[in-house]
């Protein structure tokens, strides 16, 4: 999900009221090998005997090997993990839930974002101990406790900072390297050069963007592409990046994308396809009895929630909320779908996602995000459409 779709996008039922996925109940953490019970024999427990319990369950190995998702064996080998946004805007706290998990597991992880936040603001961000940390022209750490320069600070700039919001968030919750870093939208080749300072700096093996929404599965031929600016520049800068073993793209919020008119039966399709091809890596639910789920609640709720309707969505359905719900009041007036299909995150490997977008070598050398706007716009206008279908049940 990209650009305007945080700050005017409505999603509506749509055909999203009938979408439907295989979810596998798997807890959102990557954690350490489960910690082993005593099987010893008691006068009042034989050896021999089935749990009778959760926690008895809980503590069983195998139990917790059975149906295990391919996106836990791929994050079982990281070490220095970068979570994107992919769209912008609030996507990246598609990825709280994530962050929380691998740090329990410790692993090392840092959080960054395309900025929708105003460009000249942010250039008058200064840092706690002094100058702002540039690693490019387009990209800057955002520290916990930076100040604004009050006198060139403009009002509409002072509503939309979400990156330094979560950044004085993670600080007051007693958090290390409590900082985002902010990239500006700009073309590929600039926010490849970003990405590829961020990974000198920490030696990133892994890089997961997260995308709230699921048209960056869109591959440019089906009938509706959803906002796919942003989107297709992070997978494409993300997909060149040498060096890096681990590059995944995880989404959540399945329906959010019917007001941008993504068909949700050719997403499926997209689903489908990949997993043919080994890149679909798994899909879970986000619950509310996860710690990790709770965090984004937090956090987003500390946020200026109004800002995304997207999350607002996303969180209402790991809150239980169905149907027409309305969390944030810019959605009144609207018809929304709210469902346990917006809570659930699908996951998949970058480089079959990139090698599947047809137009993908035509925006590699884009400057600019307007140059590749205009790129996909061109293409989209030139190739003959795939028509999705109503999801029968």
């Amino acid at each position: 999900m990209s650009t305007n779709n945080e700050t005017t996008a409505t999603p509506s039922a749509c055909e999203s009221s009938s979408s439907s996925s295989s979810s596998t109940a798997a807890s959102p953490s990557p954690s350490a090998p489960p910690s082993s019970t005593s099987t010893t024999a008691t006068a009042s427990t034989p050896a021999t005997a089935a749990p009778t319990t959760a926690s008895a369950a809980r503590g069983n190995p195998r139990v917790l090997e059975a149906m295990h998702q391919p996106v836990w064996d791929t994050l079982s080998m990281a070490t220095n993990v970068l979570i994107a946004g992919c769209g912008g805007g609030y996507d990246f706290f598609a990825g709280i839930p994530i962050y929380f998990a691998l740090k329990k597991a410790g692993v090392n992880v840092w959080l960054s974002n395309l900025t929708f936040t105003s460009w000249h603001a942010r250039k008058e961000l200064l840092s706690p101990g002094g100058r702002p940390d540039w690693l490019t022209e387009i990209c800057m750490k955002v520290v916990a406790g930076s100040s604004r320069n009050q006198t060139l600070w403009t009002p509409e700039s002072e509503d939309y900072w979400p990156e330094l919001w979560v950044a004085n968030w993670m600080k007051a919750q007693g958090i290390e390297d409590s900082f985002v870093y902010m990239i500006e939208r700009s073309g590929v080749v600039q926010v490849k050069a970003a990405f590829e300072q961020i990974v000198l700096r920490h030696s990133i093996d892994t890089i997961i963007t997260v995308d709230g929404g699921t048209d960056s599965l869109m591959t440019g031929n089906e009938e509706g592409l959803g906002t796919p600016t942003e989107d297709m520049t992070s997978i494409c800068a993300i997909s060149m990046l040498e060096n890096v073993p681990r590059k995944l793209l995880m989404l959540i919020g399945l329906g959010v994308d019917c007001f941008h008119g993504v068909n949700h039966s050719l997403f499926l399709e997209n689903v489908a396809t990949l997993d043919q091809q080994g890149g679909f890596l798994g899909s879970f639910s986000l619950t509310r009895s996860m710690e990790e789920a709770q965090k984004l609640i937090d956090v987003f709720n500390a946020c200026n929630p109004v800002n995304s309707i997207v999350m607002c969505s996303v969180t209402s359905a790991v809150e239980g909320h169905f149907g027409d719900y309305h969390a944030n009041p810019r959605t009144h007036g609207s018809k929304l779908y709210i469902s346990p299909l917006m809570s659930q995150y699908w996951a998949f490997d970058l480089a079959s996602v990139a090698r599947n977008v047809l137009y993908l070598d035509q925006i590699k050398a884009t400057r600019s995000s307007g140059e590749t706007m205009a790129t996909i716009n061109r293409f989209a206008h030139s190739t003959k459409k795939r028509k999705g279908g109503r999801i029968p049940y």
